[in-house]
């Protein structure tokens, strides 16, 4: 048997879209640092290339922002041994 699961990128990207909230926050939370994401904008960016939607729920994602601004470096919190 096979399993074949997708880089740290494109699951983020995934579980950005889903926009499931506190469902996906511990997930979301190791991705951005298996991704090294630092910032909203970085976050978007990478959602951005991975997505073919035409639109995002902004409520859930945006939920990130405030997040991101107060989470510490990658390098502080540790290696997650995602990627």
């Amino acid at each position: 048997m096979t399993i074949y699961v997708a880089r740290s990128p494109l699951l983020l990207a995934m579980k950005l879209l889903a926009g499931r909230g506190l469902r996906d926050a511990w997930d979301i939370d190791l991705l951005l640092d298996a991704c090294a994401i630092e910032s909203f904008d970085e976050a978007m960016a990478l959602f951005e290339r991975y997505s073919r939607a035409k639109s995002w729920r902004p409520g859930p994602f945006a939920s990130y922002a405030s997040d991101l601004a107060a989470r510490p470096s990658p390098a502080v919190g540790g290696a997650t041994g995602l990627g």
